[in-house]
């Protein structure tokens, strides 16, 4: 952890950095991988902070989330070799290219998004069951662009991601995403195969 500022991340980044190449130096076990719940400026101060403290991704592999989600940070060489969990990009890159061919330019990274929104919306408008929390709170989940996602019954959206690690001026897919949930709300188990709903194409 560190705190609030400059100081106090470099401060809790040197702590990080010096514990890892002691217990090396020691032959001990070491943490295989750090992770970073940051993004833009601040995640490419802590890749250069680190690197300052003689850290690299062949110390320990750094872990991200979809905020890591930008084709410029496959430029930084500090992040080669660092992993995050994402949408799997072969189907976005589906939904991107037909988005370009309709409305004349690339979408922003949060499109998708909003069409897996009014698809979600436009399933249960056609299905007919009005938007009650049963309805809703759907344990298969649905299918989207960015892979299944559900709400859960503190309506906070749940994805199933994919891990990719950046790699120059690319990612490459690590791990696929699961394609169907696998833990219901109540602690049962259903079935790896249980599909998710497919939402209707637009």
């Amino acid at each position: 952890t560190y705190g609030k500022g400059n100081t106090g991340l470099a401060d809790g980044l040197k702590t990080i950095a010096a514990h890892i190449k002691s217990a090396k130096k020691r032959g001990e076990t070491q943490p295989r991988a750090l992770l970073v719940p940051e993004g833009g400026k601040n995640l490419l101060q802590i890749a250069k902070l680190l690197a300052g403290f003689g850290l690299s991704t062949n110390d320990v592999r750094l872990l991200g989330s979809g905020q890591w989600d930008e084709p410029a940070l496959t430029r930084n060489k500090r992040l080669f070799g660092s992993w995050f969990a994402s949408a799997a990009p072969d189907q976005r890159n589906v939904f991107n290219k037909h988005f370009k061919k309709t409305y004349g330019y690339e979408p922003v990274r949060i499109a998708s998004l909003t069409y897996d929104a009014m698809s979600l919306v436009g399933y249960i408008s056609a299905a007919g069951r009005g938007f009650s929390d049963s309805t809703l709170i759907n344990e298969r989940g649905v299918a989207g662009v960015d892979g299944i996602f559900r709400f859960g019954p503190d309506r906070v959206a749940e994805r199933a991601l994919a891990v990719l690690e950046i790699i120059p001026n690319n990612v490459e897919l690590v791990d696929n995403p699961p394609t169907a949930f696998t833990q219901f709300y109540g602690g049962s188990q259903p079935a790896a195969s249980t599909p998710a709903v497919a939402a209707p194409a637009h």
